[in-house]
């Protein structure tokens, strides 16, 4: 599972969570006090998840960080 945490500048917010419900990716937008930006953690389960991702990023050009969880508990 990986999870790309994104800043979305906010006038393309609503597009871009409308491109990620559908594809039907899961994610979480977050409120934030910031008004330029917003953040938004991204779940993808695989490569062709990912290639969606890769894909609306470079469209909205958003700033990403990538997390990879492959531990157990």
């Amino acid at each position: 599972l990986w999870k790309i945490t994104v800043t979305v500048p906010t006038a393309n917010l609503k597009d871009f969570k409308h491109d990620l419900h559908d594809a039907d990716i899961g994610f979480i937008a977050y409120e934030t006090s910031y008004d330029k930006y917003k953040v938004v953690d991204i779940f993808s389960n695989g490569k062709a998840e990912s290639r969606i991702v890769k894909n609306l990023v470079s469209k909205y050009k958003v700033k990403y960080t990538i997390n990879i969880s492959d531990a157990t508990l």
